[in-house]
């Protein structure tokens, strides 16, 4: 009947340990899920700060360049016009002048035009890129939540709660056997005393 009794709280107390680990477990994940949106929301924050620095710096230095362009072209049709003044070329010279500036001035428009197509090639790479690592740490961190994949310390927690219950239970065990035979002792006294 003891005996029966004693199975009986190594299973009530088992299947609360059970318990526990089952409700530490699900705490643990509840815990870990408001960081993990949190990390997501961070990384998306300064992934879009990244991209918009760099868009901003494209378009500035593309700025930058077409504002030089325009200067030095600027400076060398005054330049070339102020000679021309000078020189007081015939109009032969003045025309074979006027299409080399339109054609020098049409080679650098098309230049820019070709920087400015290369520079938005690039913006997309880079827009790419950033798109497709995104959603690959993604889709990676929501593969390890819904397979159950968990980080080392996690695991090594989970572990560590799942032989818990082991201590408990081997102290429990003794202490019911030493009450037995301190009982059995007890007992066997009182008989020899003729107590019983």
């Amino acid at each position: 009947h003891q005996f029966v009794a004693v199975y009986d709280h190594v299973k009530v107390t088992s299947e609360k340990l059970e318990k526990s680990e089952k409700a530490d477990l699900k705490s643990l994940q509840d815990a870990f899920a408001p960081r993990i949106d949190e990390l997501e929301q961070v990384t998306v924050a300064k992934l879009e700060a990244k991209l918009a620095k760099m868009e901003a710096e494209i378009a500035n230095a593309a700025n930058t360049l077409l504002e030089e362009r325009i200067s030095e072209l600027e400076r060398t049709l005054k330049s070339t016009l102020k000679r021309d003044v000078a020189m007081d070329v015939t109009k032969d010279v003045t025309r074979s002048t006027k299409a080399a500036t339109d054609k020098s001035l049409n080679e650098m428009v098309a230049k820019l035009q070709k920087q400015e197509m290369q520079s938005q090639s690039r913006i997309q790479q880079l827009e790419t890129l950033l798109e497709s690592r995104f959603n690959a740490h993604l889709d990676r961190r929501l593969a390890d939540l819904d397979g159950g994949n968990f980080t080392d310390e996690q695991l090594e927690h989970l572990t560590r709660a799942q032989t818990a219950w082991r201590t408990p239970f081997a102290i429990l065990v003794i202490a019911m056997a030493a009450g037995c035979v301190g009982l059995n002792k007890f007992y066997s006294h009182l008989r020899k005393t003729h107590m019983l």
